[in-house]
């Protein structure tokens, strides 16, 4: 079992009845998984999407992989687990990403829902209420549906004004 002092760190188990099916430890993105006996180690490429899960102790492996918008290359995405595309998680019946605001639709690169913050007159590509990531999913990342950061500095300091951001938003609702 993975164990560590973090204050972001969360686990959910789903359940069927009374028996757990999965458990999940993440904190901005998923970082394990038990499922019955076995325990899993997620990998992560740059945006955070799930890569490959890695069964511990044994030579079994699933890969993932995504186009720039976050469509499944591989078809494999939902089969085992669910988290995916910059760690969202896939929906199997809507074909969707829950992004913590909205769910976003990788087949058509945007957002199914209107951003609720109507965009800033510095940058009129954020007028446009359905795109991802001002349409460079390449250098920017959506952890939350809401506000998108640049991908290659995540981890460092916009992780921190994202915390920043969150604590705010928390305290106002």
């Amino acid at each position: 079992m993975l164990l560590f002092e973090y204050i972001f760190l969360q686990k959910k188990t789903i359940k069927r009845g009374s028996q757990a099916i999965q458990s999940y430890v993440w904190d901005f993105n998923v970082a394990y998984m038990e499922e019955g006996e076995k325990e899993f180690t997620y990998l992560q490429d740059e945006l955070g999407s799930t890569i490959r899960l890695l069964e511990q102790g044994g030579e079994s492996q699933a890969v993932y992989g995504y186009d720039e918008f976050g469509e499944d290359t591989y078809n494999t995405q939902g089969h085992l687990q669910p988290f995916g595309y910059t760690g969202y998680r896939y929906d199997n019946v809507a074909d969707t990403y829950f992004a913590q605001a909205r769910e976003y639709v990788p087949r058509v690169g945007r957002f199914a829902g209107e951003d609720w913050i109507k965009g800033n007159i510095l940058s009129p590509i954020d007028f446009n209420q359905y795109s991802y990531c001002i349409n460079n999913p390449i250098k920017y990342i959506d952890l939350d549906g809401q506000k998108y950061i640049i991908a290659w500095s995540y981890g460092q300091k916009e992780v921190k004004k994202f915390e920043k951001y969150i604590n705010k938003k928390k305290i106002i609702h």
